[in-house]
């Protein structure tokens, strides 16, 4: 592996072609895009595009990989039990979950978009509901029928909290929006009263 000068020239142009391509995909569909198009929007060679990308479909992969790998990675340092010791505390993870998210705000909002990539809202969403039911089983949640229906609204609002939060991006810092969608996750004692019924 390559360090130094050498290997921060070769991120800045992964950086370059990346950025290029995520303009033209904001206006184009995937289809309408060459390689050309970017190489000369990134400032370099069609053989510098190639030396890193076979293609352009291959950029959105590698830029939509390197995302979820991103957004996966904070609900795994996840500990139970937070939503009973203080849920108006958010864990350190939820907190850092939504800074990486405001930290890559214009490749989300270009992906989870109106004209981006619905597979990637796809593959985002199997993610977190791995990722929302392992935080329930950690928070002593009951995993019948029921659950499955609150995983799925919990993680249609995470989405939805986080897109809205980055469109707007109004005064609210990540914690504040951590908060939120804490709140919107601490379901155990609706759940609770539900069964009883």
């Amino acid at each position: 592996m390559q360090s130094g000068p050498n290997r921060e020239k070769q991120e800045r142009t992964k950086k370059k072609l990346r950025d290029a391509f995520m303009t033209l995909y904001k206006k184009n569909p995937i289809e309408k895009i060459t390689v050309r198009q970017v190489s000369e929007l990134a400032g370099v060679t069609r053989s510098t595009f190639y030396a890193y990308y076979d293609s352009v479909y291959a950029v959105l992969e590698a830029i939509e990989d390197e995302l979820q790998e991103g957004l996966g990675t904070y609900f795994e340092q996840y500990s139970g039990g937070i939503l009973e010791r203080a849920a108006l505390k958010p864990y350190d993870s939820s907190v850092k979950w939504f800074e990486y998210c405001h930290e890559h705000r214009e490749y989300l909002l270009i992906l989870l978009g109106p004209s981006g990539d619905p597979s990637f809202e796809y593959k985002l969403r199997k993610r977190l509901k791995v990722d929302i039911n392992r935080m329930m089983d950690e928070d002593g949640m009951l995993n019948d029928n029921l659950r499955k229906y609150v995983v799925e609204y919990v993680v249609g609002a995470t989405l939805s909290l986080m897109y809205f939060w980055l469109e707007n991006d109004d005064s609210l810092s990540a914690e504040e929006i951590a908060v939120v969608a804490n709140l919107i996750r601490n379901t155990k004692i609706v759940l609770q009263k539900m069964r009883k019924k």
